[in-house]
């Protein structure tokens, strides 16, 4: 059963520009803080950079932090290019290069950069544990639906239902995904979790998803605190 730790990092984002290569801590960007988590990780046997930005590629080859030297096309690297097909098309390029049958992907996603690799590890033990094909990081929802409010064009009205039991919801995270290639390849939605089984909890101070600026400066100072 061999797993491959994979960390997409395309250069054109949508909101923070080069969200993926900025300095994030001491030199490291964000991407290379997860190459870093999953070659730490001893259940990945490969780490995977899928990447577009040619120089990037080549520092992190030449630092030993991916294992894979092959630039993503083009074609795969717009914004509507989903991460299942990125993946696809990556892992059957793997393959080939690494001469060896990939089963299981783990997705690390470089936006979330507070998961610990006990985290991680937690979660790919519950992969293996429970004979999973795919396994999702949530963590708990940090607010409270009752104080929410919907917007419209003309009105506000409040979110929340009294019936809701507010210690039953959960927040998918994105920041973690353990996935088979059969999944991976035989399901039309195949990070789409439709189970119980499929959640893994992560702490709450580990949860941040960088999209803006200041998303990018608030998990920057949390990681300093880590």
């Amino acid at each position: 059963m061999t797993f491959v730790g994979y960390i997409p990092a395309r250069a054109g984002s949508i909101r923070l520009k080069n969200k993926n290569f900025l300095d994030f801590f001491n030199g490291q960007s964000i991407t290379e803080i997860a190459l870093n988590k999953s070659n730490q990780c001893s259940t990945i046997k490969y780490t995977i950079l899928d990447t577009d930005n040619v120089s990037f590629l080549d520092e992190m080859y030449k630092k030993n932090l991916t294992d894979y030297n092959h630039l993503r096309s083009d074609s795969l690297s717009s914004s509507e290019i989903t991460t299942a097909q990125a993946l696809r098309d990556c892992i059957i390029k793997a393959e080939n290069i690494f001469k060896n049958k990939i089963s299981n992907i783990v997705v690390l996603q470089p936006s979330s950069p507070l998961i610990s690799l006990d985290s991680i590890n937690i979660a790919i033990d519950k992969f293996i544990k429970n004979d999973l094909e795919l396994v999702a990081s949530f963590t708990r929802l940090p607010i409270n639906l009752k104080d929410c409010f919907q917007i419209n064009e003309n009105e506000i009205k409040k979110f929340g239902n009294s019936e809701i039991n507010e210690e039953n919801i959960l927040f998918e995270t994105g920041g973690i995904y353990i996935i088979s290639k059969k999944r991976l390849f035989n399901s039309e939605n195949p990070f789409q979790v439709d189970a119980l089984s499929g959640i893994s909890i992560i702490p709450l101070n580990e949860y941040v998803d960088i999209d803006y600026y200041d998303q990018f400066l608030l998990a920057q100072r949390l990681y300093i605190e880590i």
